[in-house]
């Protein structure tokens, strides 16, 4: 019996064992169990794998936005380099502009000068021979010193005073009056180096007996007058070649 009882309570304890290891195995079981479902995520395991390629876009996202970062911090400075060379190209235009306005402006006054210079030595001339030309019974003394005065060179020397007083005496004497008429007068040229010009004119003379009154038929003349100018600036008739313009 006390065999018996002895085996007994050993297969007892043994089964009592056995049976704490398996709750014990159990517990352990539920616990691992417990664990993994909540380090995994919910929901289906598919899911899991799509997070690296979300992950990958982004870097890619965030890769990519320096570029425009970038080409951003470039277009100011170009821009504001063509800014920089439009503004020099459009001083230097304006620039060239003005010194071309200048230039042409100085060119059109010098054009201006000597076109004035030019009409002077012909109007010169023009009255020259007016003032020789052109008198009457109670001008004469008047018309011809007005035109000796208004000689030089050998044309003064022509008309010295003994001359022009012979001059003035033979006017009277005729009882005439004369008057000119300048049909055409220009400029031959120019010597600048003794500044000196030649004026071609052709004129028309009418004598008029004062007694009478009857006109002379009209004598047509073509002369060259020699107009000098001097230091001052004044034009004065230096010679008279006629008729036809000869000595």
């Amino acid at each position: 019996m006390g065999g018996s009882d002895a085996g007994a309570e050993a297969g007892m304890t043994e089964e009592v064992s056995k049976a704490a290891e398996s709750d014990a195995l159990r517990a352990s079981g539920s616990s691992l169990t417990t664990r993994r479902r909540a380090a995994r995520p919910a929901g289906p395991t598919g899911e899991a794998s799509a997070e690296p390629i979300s992950v990958s876009l982004g870097r890619t996202e965030a890769r990519s936005k320096p570029e425009p970062t970038v080409a951003d911090t470039r277009r100011p400075g170009n821009t504001r380099g063509v800014m920089r060379a439009a503004a020099v190209l459009a001083v230097v235009l304006i620039a060239a502009l003005g010194v071309g306005l200048a230039l042409m402006g100085r060119a059109q006054h010098r054009d201006d000068l000597r076109a004035a210079r030019d009409q002077r030595f012909v109007d010169t001339a023009v009255q020259a021979v007016t003032n020789m030309m052109t008198y009457s019974p109670d001008s004469i003394d008047k018309n011809v010193d007005q035109f000796v005065n208004s000689t030089s060179g050998p044309l003064r020397g022509t008309f010295n005073p003994d001359n022009t007083a012979n001059l003035k005496a033979l006017y009277h004497q005729t009882g005439t009056s004369s008057e000119v008429v300048i049909k055409k007068a220009s400029l031959e040229s120019i010597d600048e180096v003794s500044k000196k010009a030649s004026i071609l004119i052709s004129a028309r003379v009418t004598l008029t007996n004062a007694d009478s009154g009857v006109n002379e038929p009209s004598k047509s003349y073509r002369m060259r007058m020699i107009v000098a100018e001097d230091q001052q600036g004044t034009m004065t008739a230096y010679d008279l070649r006629w008729p036809d313009g000869q000595s």
